[in-house]
């Protein structure tokens, strides 16, 4: 495909995942899914292009139109595309195209100027480019280093506040206030969120570490093994292995850390029964099974058919005996009462719908849609879900509630209203159960109940997790 037209192919794709409520990893998949033509070089651009484009909307959109004026072409959102892509064009280990990326832009728009396409080549290609000190210092340099260039952007001098942060680093101003009460660096936080999350594989059983080892060295992937986490493996890019036959046989599933950690959080043990409440497509479920294999009876359930239909096609590739999948139509406790046939859980996991706002480093336009209105909802919807299931546990049971969230609201605020209403459940503290895997999250402390992570802190997705037990 020649560059013209791959770039164009770039800036509409674009074009219909902003204007879209769908999450933005799965439209991009689609859209490439429909274009059949597009080879796997062309694939990569087009994913790397947007999704960086996504993660640093705000900053990108700015500079273009207040640092660079002359380079604001009729359609905004194509210009800092294209701004964007030269970027990516100038390293050939990307694409080797014939033209120059200044050449190229000059075919696409002949009558433009780009005296400083140059200038933004050598700041964007800069190392150091995604944190707030070089962003800060380039939006200085840039307005010394071409008289055609506007300084109206810099009549307020950037400091280390949260609006400046907020707009340097493409993070609403919102969600930085929220991190700074939780004792957060917001630049920090931001800084995460502008860089692609990690692929993580995670085996499902130690008998096999070294297999998967052979299979990841075999495909020529490169990997790390997790420095928290046995038995999790961080890819260096990503890799199509999910049609090999150790994926088939179920020797391993995609799943970041954090989201790991959480079944960890849990650690059911010996003949028990469990209950995952909100178990989706069942990931989580899958590591409790294999955490213990020796469990009577795993109930995974869902609000959601088609979440617990898919968990039921992925659940064929195992052999999990003890996994019943239950689809509970809605959350009165007499319906789910007699879902779950009268009996009441060893241990239960309540993964809670939530903003998703951990996630954004894969879903970067989440951190744009998520409001506080939005995190407000979910919180009284998450209060509500957290007292209905917890009538499930057994005195002297276990209850995680567990988000893919880094606000306090849908996190602390939630578990602390809930021990207030509920005198039959305490706090139990998660330190000792991570010590049993040989695992030692940092900024655990001794006698905590709960944990959130952070990218920036613990390479991980935003998840939190708060472990509690009903009294005897």
């Amino acid at each position: 495909m020649l560059p013209d037209k791959l770039i164009s192919v770039t800036s509409e794709m674009l074009r219909i995942i902003l204007n879209s409520p769908k999450p933005s990893d799965k439209l991009l998949a689609s859209l490439l899914r429909e274009n059949k033509n597009i080879g796997s070089k062309e694939r990569r651009f087009i994913s790397e292009t947007i999704f960086t484009v996504m993660r640093n909307l705000t900053f990108i959109s700015n500079s273009s139109k207040n640092i660079f004026p002359q380079l604001f072409f009729d359609n905004f959102r194509n210009e800092f595309l294209y701004v964007l892509s030269l970027l990516l064009l100038s390293d050939d280990d990307r694409l080797s195209w014939a033209y120059h990326p200044k050449q190229l832009l000059s075919k696409i728009y002949p009558n433009k100027d780009f005296q400083v396409v140059d200038f933004i080549l050598e700041i964007f290609n800069h190392k150091n480019f995604l944190t707030l000190e070089y962003r800060t210092n380039w939006i200085s340099n840039a307005a010394t280093s071409s008289k055609s260039l506007s300084i109206n952007y810099l009549e307020n001098k950037y400091i280390d506040d949260i609006s400046s942060i907020s707009e340097i680093l493409s993070c609403p101003k919102w969600i930085l206030d929220h991190v700074v009460e939780q004792g957060v660096s917001p630049s920090k936080f931001a800084e995460s969120l502008t860089v692609p999350a990690n692929i993580c594989l995670r085996a499902s059983d130690p008998s096999i570490y070294k297999h998967l080892e052979n299979m990841l060295d075999g495909h020529g992937i490169v990997y790390s093994k997790s420095n928290m986490l046995p038995g999790c493996y961080i890819l260096a890019q990503r890799a199509k292995i999910d049609n090999s036959e150790e994926y088939r046989k179920g020797f391993f599933e995609f799943q970041d850390e954090g989201s790991q950690l959480i079944g960890l959080a849990l650690s059911p043990n010996g003949k028990c029964t469990i209950l995952d409440a909100c178990a989706g497509a069942g990931g989580k479920t899958l590591q409790i099974a294999s955490l213990c294999p020796e469990a009577d009876e795993i109930v995974a359930s869902d609000v959601e058919y088609l979440r617990i239909k898919e968990f039921s096609v992925r659940l064929r590739r195992y052999r999990h005996e003890n996994i019943a999948i239950k689809h509970a139509k809605s959350m009165n406790y007499e319906h789910l009462d007699n879902v779950f046939q009268g009996r009441m859980f060893d241990y239960v996991l309540i993964d809670a719908p939530c903003t998703g706002l951990g996630t954004a480093r894969r879903d970067p336009l989440k951190k744009f849609r998520v409001s506080e209105k939005l995190a407000e909802k979910m919180h009284l919807r998450q209060v509500e879900i957290l007292d209905m299931y917890s009538k499930f546990v057994k005195p002297g049971g276990i209850l995680v509630y567990a988000t893919c969230s880094v606000l306090m609201h849908e996190n602390q605020n939630t578990v602390s209203k809930f021990l207030e209403s509920n005198p039959a459940f305490e706090p139990d503290r998660l330190k000792p159960v991570f010590e049993l895997h040989g695992v030692y999250p940092e900024g655990l402390s001794d006698d905590a109940y709960c944990l959130t992570l952070f990218p920036h802190i613990h390479g991980t997705d935003g998840f939190f997790m708060a472990r509690m037990k009903k009294r005897d």
